[in-house]
């Protein structure tokens, strides 16, 4: 009988201990996850990152060089932004980026398009798969969005606008 009961304790404690490591190991998987997700995203837009721009970027023109496929960019620069902070302080500012690139990444082909933040207040969307003059008609859709689409609570007045840089990639071009 003490055998038994010595032989179900260490059955139990192993049972226990295979419990902890499932739930150990799924929380190393949560964490490893979120850092994955901090080292490629930015973490006041949900944009990618500028790592994450020079990165993707390189792979994206080679794919469009190998399979002759056009590849442009809008270059987006929000207008009077230091003006924007300096009015109504950086939490507006923060709001402002947030509010614009939430236009930006759902103004875009799911899973195909993508946005990054490349500076303060300057974002890459890059559009695989586009000519110039669809990137050209997609840039003036997004400009007009942010003037009709960002609003700021607490500030109904904030008028808010980009410019826009539109490039393809040509087949010569690296």
């Amino acid at each position: 009988d003490g055998f038994r009961v010595l032989q179900d304790g260490i059955h139990n404690h192993i049972v226990n201990l295979d419990q902890l490591v499932a739930q150990r190991t799924q929380e190393l998987e949560g964490a490893m996850a979120e850092i994955r997700a901090l080292s490629l995203l930015d973490p006041l837009t949900g944009c990618f990152n500028r790592r994450s721009f020079d990165e993707r970027i390189a792979r994206e023109i080679e794919r469009a060089g190998r399979y002759g496929r056009p590849l442009s960019m809008l270059f987006a620069d929000i207008d009077h932004f230091k003006a924007i902070n300096d009015s109504y302080g950086h939490l507006v500012g923060d709001q402002v980026l947030q509010a614009v690139s939430s236009i930006f990444r759902s103004g875009g082909r799911a899973d195909v398009d993508w946005v990054a933040r490349y500076g303060g207040e300057e974002f890459v969307i890059v559009l695989p798969e586009t000519n110039e003059e669809n990137a050209v008609a997609s840039a003036e859709r997004l400009r007009a969005g942010i003037l009709v689409d960002v609003s700021i609570p607490d500030h109904p007045l904030l008028r808010v606008t980009a410019s826009f840089g539109v490039a393809q990639c040509r087949q010569e071009e690296t």
